[in-house]
């Protein structure tokens, strides 16, 4: 039986976090916040929570229900806002890196819930009226409920996470006559890299791109080389955009909404954890039929102070729990072997010879793995067990069962998840 021990649930406090001073003074020459007294004022206002916990006597196919559980079917609230609703004069503005900031915000799922039941209204509406650039924070955004009342913003969103600021850059091209050729540059714009260049140190005036690799100019003919491959080298000078609002500038979106989802729909918008880890300690391999029988595997993720981990874990064991009564409510109504075949919404069985095809409709992997699994440890004597996907690009998968009594075989092996579940789920 599968059971949970060494539950372990670490913190981290951003607060905690030592900033240098030069940053403070410049925040407060920049924004002079009456608020702000410390450097943690200014960071971001969310706890992570790292849960640990090991399952003794589990199996590779449990372990991974629970992963694919948390990862794709816990359902989560997010923000986002849609491209009619947003509006700014400042043209160095980028959309779609806004957008992803707001959905990557970790809002507060229980307000969250209660706000999408309820009704509401969040809105972002900033004007820029310094000299200087300003970055956007979550502490613009408003939020009021369905009386029009407002909300505090930090019930909902963790206050100081920066939405529009000065890391967004683009590769612009030049011209360079003393080529003998003007190079026809790709339109290219790599957030990502720019950040890995900075980060080493590179300087940043001129780069240039051969075969989509950066390199900095040393000395500018030695990298371009006279190359044969002229229409794939290309020069380009950096400039960074987005350097925060700029002065007299403003940006509206007037309706963000509050959207439920999970993972399987859409992996970035409404993603559950992060950093999941899971690993195997130790294992006990029956070598005769080459089937692994893990004993022990250590779990863990992380929340951002948004919802409790505990929580998670809970939600996952109860979208198992859901989906195994339903297999087994369906299963329960079939008197033997001989009123197969049938033919359920989530549920079919066909017979081929003595071979059984059990067909799980709007399932991938998850449950045929679990279930073929555990109908061999209820009965390593059967002949036959094995499952599969139809297709990559349908939802259905699929068990290969040869048994004498393949309904009892699947009760009984449904049966056993459902203890193994219900047991874990007590432990948190």
């Amino acid at each position: 039986m599968c059971d949970i021990k060494d539950i372990e649930i670490v913190k981290f406090e951003p607060k905690n976090i030592h900033m240098p001073q030069k940053l403070i003074d410049d925040y407060i020459k920049l924004y002079k916040p009456d608020d702000f007294k410390t450097a943690n004022d200014v960071l971001p206002e969310y706890n992570e929570e790292t849960i640990k916990f090991k399952i003794i006597n589990c199996c590779t196919e449990m372990a991974n229900a629970i992963r694919r559980t948390i990862l794709e079917d816990v359902e989560v609230y997010s923000l986002t806002f849609d491209i009619e609703d947003f509006e700014s004069n400042d043209i160095y503005l980028l959309y779609d890196k806004i957008k992803d900031r707001i959905e990557g915000i970790p809002i507060d799922q229980y307000k969250a819930k209660e706000l999408y039941t309820d009704g509401y209204n969040i809105t972002l509406n900033v004007t820029n009226r310094n000299m200087e650039n300003i970055d956007v924070l979550s502490n613009n955004i408003v939020v009021k409920d369905s009386k029009n009342a407002n909300v505090p913003t930090t019930e909902l969103i963790p206050k100081n996470i920066v939405l529009v600021d000065d890391t967004c850059f683009i590769l612009s091209p030049e011209t360079r006559t003393f080529i003998g050729k003007y190079y026809l540059p790709y339109k290219f714009a790599s957030y990502m890299l720019m950040l890995k260049i900075i980060d080493s140190g590179i300087s940043l005036e001129k780069l240039i791109m051969r075969d989509r690799l950066f390199v900095e100019t040393r000395p500018l003919l030695e990298n371009l080389g006279i190359t044969k491959n002229e229409d794939k080298t290309h020069l380009f000078t950096y400039r960074g955009y987005n350097l925060g609002l700029h002065s007299q500038k403003n940006i509206t979106i007037r309706n963000i909404k509050i959207e439920k989802g999970s993972g399987k729909k859409n992996a970035n918008l409404y993603s559950s954890t992060s950093g999941y880890t899971y690993r195997f300690l130790e294992s006990n391999k029956e070598y005769n039929n080459f089937v692994d029988i893990y004993k022990t595997c250590e779990m863990s993720y992380t929340t951002y102070g948004n919802i409790k981990s505990k929580d998670i874990i809970i939600m996952c064991f109860d979208i198992l729990l859901k989906n195994i009564n339903d297999y087994i409510l369906v299963l329960s109504e079939i008197k033997s072997k001989d009123d197969i075949p049938v033919y359920k919404d989530i549920l079919s069985i066909e017979k081929e010879s003595n071979i059984y095809k059990i067909i799980l409709n709007k399932n991938v992997w998850t449950y045929c793995m679990l279930i073929a699994k555990y109908c061999y440890l209820a009965d390593k004597s059967l002949e036959l067990v094995t499952c599969d996907i139809k297709h990559p690009n349908e939802r259905s998968s699929y068990i290969l069962l040869k048994h004498s009594e393949p309904i009892k075989l699947l009760l009984l092996a449904l049966n056993n998840i459902k203890t193994d579940l219900m047991n874990m789920k007590a432990k948190f």
